[in-house]
This record gives structure tokens, sequence and C-alpha cells, in this order.
């Protein structure tokens, strides 16, 4: 999918909150019909079991 003009930046770029990464389990980019966007969709998949482990760190410090 290219870039349109109306975008700054011509790569894509996901951020994600650095304390989250390690419960990361998986990441998909789902491409879009150019027709409805112009946009990817991206799907995460997360570890539950780390996830609530980051949840309580965050919440004891």
């Amino acid at each position: 999918m290219q870039s349109l003009e109306q975008h700054a930046v011509p790569h894509r770029r996901f951020l994600l909150v650095e304390v989250l990464l390690p419960a990361l389990a998986g990441f998909e980019v789902i491409a879009v019909d150019e027709d409805a966007s112009n946009h990817h969709v991206r799907g995460l998949a997360f570890d539950g079991n780390l996830l609530s482990d980051v949840r309580a760190h965050a919440m004891s410090a």
C-alpha cells in the first residue's frame, strides 16, 4: 500500500509502550482494500499471564 500525499511520513511505524513489550505474543498487519482505507489494521496478541504480571508490577510501583 502506498502512502498518500496528505501523510507526512511515507513509512509505517507502530508505537507500543515499552513496558508492554514483554507481554507481546504476536503481531499481524492486515491489509485493507485501498478503496476502503489507505491504512493498515494492526493486530496485537498479548500473553494474558505476562500482561497481568506487567499490570501488577505497575500497580506496585
